[in-house]
């Protein structure tokens, strides 16, 4: 298939599901069959690249949230833990020191390169290289003497979710309570602005971050298999944020798009909020650059995006490369054609193929069992579920699939 490429050891319980939920998983659980292998020899077209100014656009949607563009410090008398977003160069180097120290070692295709992206997109206030994600900010913790405790970076997301990571404490400060009190302020900071969930990823062996996460209120929601690298696992842990929900127009915002066609529009609405023309733009704003050997870290900072679309069988994926080598495919929409679709879904596993990447993964709306079926079909499984990431009361499940060395 032609394809057009874009720039742009702790032991956890398994996850318990409401009974509905429960029963709609079981009746998914379907005998793999076999899945005709026919040659993909259907037109394919993909959107004309965005020229709008996007910054002009961001302002449209951004009104609220620019209540947390720039918050000073705030400090509780009864703790010694006071935030704030407001850095400066100095707080700047010493987060690009501890990022080095502390993370960059941790995760393949990171270095700070990384950090450095971060902050970039801290100052700018927006993230022109997301698609689901629309910014990232940095925080600081303090002590009474004014010196810096931890730093974490709150990533927002297109639906009203937020996630936390990497989170820093400084060395000396580790073991007292910091990363719990500094976590839960900076939670209440979003709630007030209506944000409905908060979410981190950690290494399976991180004990204490998981033991302060579930200290908190957190749950532990996925057990991702090497999702960053290809000898540990994930956890994704997450709590509701509902105490300050506002129900702003804001944040169910829609919007058509001229830019993709009418039954992309429609299934992103479906299952997605603030899905606007900010988002469609965002999906092919840079021509993907690759290596004879592969891609290299700059591809991943700056979340280069593959499409793939197929507007006679109403088909449509966007493949986006994740550090560790897994390929996120989020959204993919498939057709009423079952055959179609397997030949569809194995040209998207060639495309992560080509790319030299492990894993490929993607989200699909619980309520998809078609979908869900024809994955399996393919060699998916399910690693878990997810619930209300993008629009409230919409969940979706995980699945994955690994790419073997035959295929690469």
């Amino acid at each position: 298939m032609r394809y057009i490429e874009y720039d742009r050891n702790i032991q956890t319980p398994a996850p318990m599901f409401g009974s509905e939920k429960q029963n709609r998983l079981d009746d998914s659980a379907l005998q793999i069959s076999p899945s005709a292998n026919l040659p993909f020899d259907t037109h394919m077209m993909v959107a004309p690249q965005a020229k709008a100014n996007v910054g002009r656009c961001f302002d449209t949607y951004n009104h609220l949230r620019s209540q947390i563009n720039s918050i000073n410090l705030i400090r509780d008398s009864n703790t010694e833990i006071g935030i704030t977003n407001s850095l400066t160069d100095m707080d700047f180097e010493l987060f690009l020191r501890l990022f080095a120290e502390n993370i960059a070692t941790l995760y393949s295709d990171t270095t700070i390169k990384t950090a450095e992206s971060i902050i970039e997109k801290h100052k700018r206030g927006f993230d022109f290289d997301g698609y689901f994600t629309k910014k990232k900010t940095i925080w600081k913790a303090t002590g009474i003497d004014d010196e810096t405790h931890a730093f974490t970076v709150v990533t927002e997301k297109r639906g009203g979710s937020i996630k936390f990571g990497p989170t820093i404490v400084v060395a000396d400060m580790r073991n007292r309570g910091v990363g719990s009190s500094f976590r839960l302020k900076v939670e209440k900071e979003y709630e007030k602005l209506g944000f409905r969930k908060a979410y981190s990823t950690t290494h399976m062996n991180n004990h204490p971050a998981i033991q302060y996460l579930l200290k908190i209120g957190y749950d532990v929601e996925l057990h991702l298999k090497k999702q960053y690298c290809s000898v540990t696992d994930e956890l994704v842990l997450s709590k509701m944020l509902d105490k300050y929900r506002l129900d702003s127009p804001e944040i169910s915002k829609q919007t058509t798009s001229n830019h993709v066609p009418k039954f992309v529009v429609e299934y992103m609405h479906n299952y997605y909020d603030e899905i606007d023309e900010i988002f469609f733009k965002s999906i092919g704003n840079k021509k993907v650059k690759t290596q004879k050997t592969g891609i290299c870290e700059d591809f991943f900072i700056n979340k280069n995006k593959l499409v793939h679309i197929n507007t006679f069988q109403n088909q449509f994926a966007v493949i986006a490369p994740k550090r560790g080598r897994a390929a996120q495919i989020s959204p993919l929409i498939l057709s009423d054609d079952k055959k179609n679709n397997g030949d569809f879904i194995e040209s998207l596993i060639q495309t992560v193929s080509g790319l030299q990447l492990r894993k490929a993964y993607t989200f699909i709306p619980l309520d998809r069992i078609d979908y869900i079926d024809q994955l399996k079909d393919k060699a998916f499984q399910i690693e878990g579920l997810i619930t209300e990431p993008y629009k409230p009361n919409v969940d979706f499940l995980i699945l994955s699939r690994f790419i073997e060395r035959t295929e690469m």
